[in-house]
């Protein structure tokens, strides 16, 4: 049976019998020290979450983490729960077709299971306009001649073979990162616990990707990506796979205890949340021309070789009465 335990930033979560036992208190631990210790804080049969909000999944348990602003009623965990899945999709970190309908998912299931839907719909969405095709390099010892032949190969392999040629060639398939990716994330969310229809939809999808080759992807790899025509509809897909991949961490001895933190710090949250809310209303304001840009950073001193940069939030510039205006906006949850 799965249980779902919702707390709010800066809170305590005690061990007890029933639902948070000692063998999710440990696994947790453990992930938070590969993670250095940053997600929260552990104490004498508890922890106390920081300042990041957002799901993590360990066993049959989905432990909620939602912003809190003062002192929050019971009845209200709903409505932050809500705000949280709003924002996640202002910034572009949640996927959703129907801002509606996704809280309304809600009143029935977790945010985790929002989150990895949103990602097999995506992945459905691929599947079915295609998966992307790419040429790439191979070699092989093949009973034809295919490509360029790799001479000295073919002589160390095929002395006594004279039916066989050892050749480097090129293949267009959908053996590719793109692909790869995808493929591991639907791997990682078919031995998820959290429900049987979000397996069992992965296992689905899984049958599509039989000829890409298994990948590990990791954070570099997401850097390396570069996209182009044919795999920029890949964009919100790959964003909810890094999440997944990156945020994983297998159990190696039963697998029960695979642990999955899908979390976000609550500053960044905001500060992306409000440059995203500005950056909508610059349309209406095009006769002051506002232009708001994020952080960057600027020299605020220089002296005998040394200097002073400063990085503020977010900046907005417009013209008013005549002139050119500068704001510059600090964001603090």
């Amino acid at each position: 049976m799965r249980k779902t335990i919702t707390v709010f930033e800066h809170e305590f979560l005690r061990v007890d019998k029933s639902d948070f036992t000692e063998a999710h208190f440990d696994r947790l631990v453990k992930h938070n020290e590969q993670h250095g210790n940053r997600f929260f804080s552990v104490g004498h049969r508890r922890i106390k979450f920081s300042q990041f909000v957002g799901v993590i999944q360990v066993d049959r348990l989905t432990i909620e983490v939602l912003p809190k602003v003062g002192k929050v009623a019971e009845e209200e965990k709903a409505k932050w729960r809500g705000v949280l899945v709003d924002m996640l999709h202002r910034v572009g970190c949640l996927k959703l077709h129907s801002l509606t309908a996704a809280h309304l998912r809600l009143r029935h299931a977790s945010l985790f299971e929002i989150y990895l839907e949103s990602f097999i719909n995506e992945v459905r969405v691929l599947v079915h306009q295609g998966l992307t095709r790419k040429y790439r390099c191979d070699d092989g010892n093949l009973p034809v001649l295919k490509g360029r032949l790799v001479f000295s190969q073919h002589v160390n392999r095929n002395l006594v073979h004279r039916e066989r040629f050892y050749t480097a060639h090129q293949r267009y398939d959908r053996d590719n990162v793109f692909n790869r990716v995808l493929k591991q994330a639907l791997a990682i969310v078919a031995r998820t616990r959290a429900g049987t229809h979000l397996a069992s939809s992965a296992k689905q999808l899984l049958l599509s990707f039989e000829d890409v080759t298994p990948a590990k992807a990791r954070a570099e790899t997401f850097h390396r990506l570069r996209y182009c025509r044919n795999t920029e509809r890949y964009k919100d897909a790959m964003t909810l796979a890094e999440l997944i991949i990156l945020n994983y961490v297998p159990d190696p001895q039963s697998g029960r205890r695979d642990v999955i933190a899908i979390l976000f710090d609550m500053n960044d949250l905001f500060e992306r949340y409000v440059f995203a809310e500005l950056s909508r209303a610059q349309r209406q304001f095009a006769e002051a021309r506002l232009r708001v840009c994020g952080q960057r950073s600027q020299i605020f001193w220089h002296c005998n070789g040394m200097r002073k940069t400063i990085r503020p939030d977010i900046i907005a510039e417009f013209n008013a009465e005549g002139s050119a205006r500068r704001l510059i906006l600090d964001t603090k949850w």
